[in-house]
């Protein structure tokens, strides 16, 4: 039943969208009140606080137990109320916080996650899963299918893991604006690099320098990119602006026309 649900979604990605955008406002709404009442309860609290201060300090002249009573009541829900107005603002700026270092449109975010997302398809992930972000960013995830022998080694796996880094369009843009993210991807790129010379070192197999190993890397997911059909690429990417989201089974079945149309070119050699 669920599997037919899924299908069922898979082919409408506007209503896709519109449940994923009525989930986000629910479990915002839901954030925003909870944290909201917390902080109107830390108000309260901090100016009952400030009448004992007060009260410790001499106390107070009053001509009835109502008239101070009231006095105290209003002071308190004062504090309730400046409490559930800063938790609002503190809650809202995390709720709607954005990465500084962001400078992508959304439509240059889908395309850099497809990209990424065919050259992890192509290198053998059998998991991949696109999430575009409701107002900005994005996340590309991807695994293997647990191999406990004969799978790729550790150091193969990161070697795949920086063809899927490399694969990103935008490494190579002339945005001066998003040259912070950029810079953040290749201290990653170089992390994973090194991590491959240490596991073949480890393993006693043959290594290569990490500018080498980066070279073969972003050659081979430039190689991938070029042997895909752009009509396929624009297919996911349109999907995957319109409804924010493509599961697994749906990539593949977007990417079957390119798997058979290149199988009997493949076949002559």
């Amino acid at each position: 039943m669920i599997n037919r649900i899924q299908t069922w979604l898979d082919t409408h990605p506007r209503t896709r969208f519109l449940s994923r955008v009525t989930t986000a406002t629910v479990a915002s709404l839901i954030y925003i009140g909870f944290f909201t009442a917390g902080f109107a309860l830390l108000g309260a609290v901090a100016a009952g606080l400030i009448i004992l201060l007060v009260n410790f300090a001499g106390p107070i002249p009053f001509t009835s137990f109502d008239a101070a009573w009231g006095a105290w009541a209003g002071f308190l829900w004062l504090g309730a109320i400046v409490g559930a107005i800063c938790g609002l603002i503190r809650t809202l700026m995390r709720v709607f916080r954005e990465d500084t270092s962001e400078r992508r449109s959304r439509a240059v975010i889908a395309s850099d996650l497809v990209a990424q997302a065919v050259v992890a398809h192509r290198i053998g992930a059998e998991d991949v899963d696109l999430q575009l972000g409701i107002l900005g960013g994005g996340d590309l995830d991807w695994s293997y299918t647990v191999t406990l022998v004969g799978g790729p080694s550790a150091a193969d796996q990161a070697f795949d893991r920086l063809t899927v880094q490399l694969a990103n369009p935008t490494l190579t843009s002339d945005d001066w604006l998003g040259y912070e993210q950029r810079r953040a991807w290749f201290e990653e790129i170089s992390r994973t690099a090194e991590e491959i010379v240490i596991r073949r070192a480890a393993e006693g197999s043959a290594t290569a320098d990490a500018a080498a190993l980066i070279t073969s890397a972003a050659q081979r997911a430039r190689t991938i990119l070029a042997e895909t059909d752009d009509l396929v690429m624009t297919a996911i990417c349109a999907e995957l602006r319109a409804a924010g989201s493509i599961r697994s089974a749906r990539i593949q079945t977007l990417m079957r026309p390119a798997v058979e149309e290149r199988v009997p070119t493949e076949a002559l050699f």
